[in-house]
């Protein structure tokens, strides 16, 4: 009887344990956008030499709105980017990402910019903060990729210039 008593003991004890306990589910995938259509649509024929416009237009027809235009200058917004255009440079900032980001995107660049010529890509480097930077050359064309934080929000920009 005290072994039955004993063994019933336990059981109510490890109950109230049990019933706390509650399955961990996995966080959820990293979701990235592809940044390869946006620069090979309207940020490259922008670093090229073609008039802002015509990155206005492919920005457009990629989904972004325009905030702000002025001169030979543009800013366009999409869900999570921001696209800023000049007259042979474009820079493409992801808002709001988190580091799996950069790693993301740097693979997505060097899959790509081969395509475009002559090819080279530096190191990852890391400041002292963790934040990551790679340059690559390509085609005649500088591209920095880094990542940041300002105003606690990471973010990561990719820079095409010649």
């Amino acid at each position: 009887m005290l072994r039955q008593g004993f063994g019933l003991l336990l059981v109510l004890l490890a109950a109230p344990a049990a019933a706390q306990m509650r399955p961990v589910r996995p966080a959820p995938p990293v979701s990235v956008p592809d940044v390869r259509p946006v620069l090979e649509r309207a940020c490259l024929p922008v670093a090229n030499g073609s008039a802002v416009a015509a990155g206005i237009a492919a920005g457009k027809s990629l989904g972004f709105a325009v905030s702000a235009a002025q001169g030979g200058l543009a800013t366009l917004e999409a869900d999570g980017m921001v696209l800023n255009l000049a007259p042979g440079n474009c820079v493409l900032t992801l808002l709001d990402t988190n580091g799996a980001s950069f790693p993301h995107v740097a693979h997505e660049l060097a899959g790509w910019l081969p395509r475009l010529g002559r090819y080279w890509a530096g190191a990852i480097e890391a400041d002292a903060s963790n934040f990551n930077s790679r340059r690559f050359r390509a085609g005649g064309h500088t591209v920095l990729v880094w990542e940041m934080s300002e105003e606690g929000e990471r973010q990561v920009h990719v820079n095409i210039g010649k």
